[in-house]
Order: structure tokens, then C-alpha cells, then sequence
């Protein structure tokens, strides 16, 4: 755990992932890490799907189990990723949204695998849908499916390989606007948060962002370095956003973060109460 909060400070981690999206684990097993943790809060923040959140909370024990959503987002064909937190996971609306960019990610899927057969890479869309789970197909599953075959070594590798734009097996990928996710998760009673910013191809979106409404930033990132913490940190501040965080952990498979790494502290869950949308 980083030195920025002192020991056994309370933390909280708000992004996790399990297998209902492309999590390696279920929402029981995650909460389970969160217990182990000693975490004050968790929040489960499957992509564009709320099925694991109930699993989670009744899994939770001894931490908070918040409610969440990470929603993909598109600008300028970049993606952003939008995280939603303390929203009305029955709430029709975002239901529906979140259903209609599932149905877009199958017909993506088989799009990309019929054109990795025609590169002579023929995946079994069933045994794919197996590694899957519960979840949507998406192109971590199929980057999991090209390594068991021996067409590359890593995930890593498939994706460079295979699955992104200019590769094979890349078909482009659409979703709603940043601010059309901001309004998603404000119309559900929940605060949307700008996940990971550090990967982002322009920061001048994240100003854009806080225009439209964003309500918090996600500093503590595994993928962001101290100093770029630190840089985030004072943005938010600038922009009048809760600086947040999380471990973005979906597994040992997908990645080596460990729930509860990052040094978010206990407050950050108050302040984005403070922010939630006013009946």
C-alpha cells in the first residue's frame, strides 16, 4: 500500500471488476478480497452491466458494498470509460442503456470473430462464451482464447497482434458520448467518476467532462505513476471533482493489481455522497 495514507488508515477501493463482465472471478469471490482487505468500502464496477451487484452485496461482510457501473464511453473513437457510483441499479433507464451496449458488444464480437477466420484463426465461439461466464463476450475473452490456441504468448500480445485497430481482428467499436454517460448515471441517482484519465489520448477532455457534469476523477490508479497521482490530484481540486480510486482488479489472469492496493481514503465515499443528484 502507498505511504500517501498513514497505517491502517481506512480505504476504500471503487473499481473492481468480476466474470459478469471481464472480471476473472465471481462477485462473491470479490467481495471475499474486499473482507480480506480490511476495507472500509468496495464498489463492484462491471463494464456496462449491473447483473453481479446483488451477488456482491450479499456476499459483503465486514466492508460496505457500494453500488457501481463502469459504462464504455466513446470520443473522437477513443474510449473513455465513465464509472458510476450510488445508483438505482433497478432503475429502467439505465437498464435499458446498459442492455442495448450489450447487444452492440455480441454483434461486435462476431464481427471480429468472423474476421479472424478470415485470417485463418478459426475460434470456437462457444468455448470463448465458456471462459466468459456469466458475462458478455468481449475482446479480453477472446485475447484469453488466441493465447490457449498458441497464437500468442500473452494477453498483451493478442491484442497487439489481433485486436486492435489496424490488426485483423479489429472491428470498431461504438457507444454513447462521455457527457451521454454523465447523464446516464445522474438520471439512475448515482455520481459519475473519469476512470483511469492517465490512459486517455487528450487531456483536454477531462475539462470537457466537468462541463458536462462529471463529478469525480480517479487519481489512484495502478496504471498511474505517483507523480501523475499527484498531478490528478490537484486537477480535481481545480475542477471541483472528488479525487477517487481504485485497483481495477479483474484477476490474477488479466493483471497482478490486488483489491484494496491503492491509497484511497474512507472520506472519498462521503464526498461523493455530497454529489449525488437532488431529487
Amino acid at each position: 500500500m502507498s505511504r500517501e495514507l498513514p497505517e491502517g488508515a481506512p480505504r476504500v477501493d471503487l473499481h473492481t471488476h468480476s466474470h459478469f463482465s471481464d472480471g476473472e472471478h465471481s462477485p462473491r469471490h470479490v467481495a471475499d478480497l474486499a473482507r480480506e482487505a480490511g476495507l472500509f468500502a468496495c464498489a463492484l464496477t462491471d463494464h456496462d452491466c449491473l447483473d453481479g451487484l446483488l451477488e456482491f452485496r450479499e456476499a459483503a461482510e465486514g466492508f460496505e458494498p457500494l453500488t457501481g457501473v463502469e459504462i464504455s464511453a466513446r470520443q473522437d473513437h477513443h474510449d473513455v470509460h465513465v464509472l458510476g457510483y450510488l445508483l438505482d441499479p433497478l432503475h429502467e433507464g439505465l437498464r435499458g442503456h446498459l442492455e442495448a451496449l450489450a447487444e452492440t458488444r455480441r454483434t461486435r464480437t462476431s464481427a471480429m470473430l468472423g474476421r479472424l477466420r478470415e485470417h485463418g484463426i478459426d475460434l470456437d465461439e462457444a468455448e470463448v462464451a465458456r471462459d466468459a461466464g456469466p458475462g458478455t463476450i468481449g475482446r479480453p475473452h477472446l485475447a484469453h482464447a488466441l493465447v490457449a490456441r498458441g497464437d500468442a504468448s500473452t494477453v498483451s500480445e493478442a491484442f497487439r497482434k489481433f485486436l486492435r485497430p489496424g490488426t485483423p481482428g479489429y472491428v470498431p467499436k461504438t457507444g454513447p458520448t462521455p457527457a451521454e454517460a454523465i447523464d446516464w448515471i445522474h438520471r439512475a441517482g448515482g455520481v459519475a467518476v473519469l476512470a483511469h484519465p492517465g490512459l486517455l489520448k487528450r487531456r483536454r477532455w477531462i475539462r470537457e467532462m466537468a462541463d458536462a457534469g462529471l463529478d469525480g476523477l480517479e487519481v489512484w490508479h495502478p496504471k498511474h505513476g505517483k507523480e501523475q497521482s499527484r498531478w490528478f490530484v490537484e486537477l480535481a481540486r481545480a475542477l471541483d471533482l472528488v479525487p477517487t480510486g481504485g485497483s481495477d482488479y479483474h484477476g490474477k489472469r488479466i493483471g497482478d493489481a490486488r483489491v484494496g492496493q491503492e491509497p484511497v481514503p474512507q472520506e472519498t465515499v462521503e464526498r461523493l455522497r455530497e454529489r449525488r443528484p437532488r431529487p
